[in-house]
């Protein structure tokens, strides 16, 4: 089967396409999923890059978001996940044909959310989720730089269901010329380019 390989550490246009082995039969509670689709988020190059060397183990496949379908199943595992479209989420390894896993960490994706939508429902949704959860409480005006990024999108449709009003700043903004108060700040670029 085929599948992107970062060898080693190191940036992201290192990762190679290669033919390495399918996986053997499920145990216990994996699953083996056929990945149908999956993203780039900028945490796969994050990954990619040795960062997390604690908890990341080289060679790797990279790939945090995808969506794919069960296509064996451990003798743990209820039947009626075989064949159902489900997002493998958990760990990386998007970027293959299969992907081995746990049952516990495949969230089945309804009829009526597309592919191409459903691989993105993992990272940046969640990740704005928790931002809005945790500081905007109280808040009533919050300002997001990096507008035109997912994120950034993902922050303001939440905000505006709370009736929270947002002051988006995009690329080339000098951090001047907002005459506003605002009661929190986001940095949806990071990196030297957020600051």
């Amino acid at each position: 089967m085929l599948a992107a390989l970062a060898a080693q550490p190191g940036p992201i246009h290192n990762v190679t396409i290669q033919d390495v082995p399918e996986p053997d039969a499920p145990q216990g509670s994996e699953v083996i999923v056929r990945m149908l689709t999956s993203t780039f988020n900028p945490s796969d190059a994050v990954t990619v890059s040795g960062a997390y060397a604690s908890r990341t183990e080289f060679p790797l496949v990279p790939g945090f978001e995808g969506v794919g379908v069960v296509e064996r199943i451990g003798p743990e595992v209820p039947s009626t996940l075989l064949g159902r479209r489900v997002l493998p989420i958990g760990s990386a390894g998007a970027w293959q044909e299969l992907k081995r896993t746990d049952h516990t960490w495949c969230i089945p994706v309804p009829d009526d959310i597309p592919t191409d939508v459903a691989c993105f429902v993992y990272i940046n949704p969640l990740t704005a989720y928790l931002m809005v959860e945790r500081f905007c409480g109280d808040a009533r005006t919050v300002l997001i730089d990096g507008a035109s990024t997912t994120i950034a999108r993902h922050l303001q449709e939440l905000l505006d269901q709370r009736g929270i009003e947002t002051v988006m700043v995009g690329r080339g903004w000098s951090g001047e010329g907002v005459d506003k108060h605002v009661d929190v700040a986001f940095d949806c670029v990071g990196g030297e380019t957020g600051r």
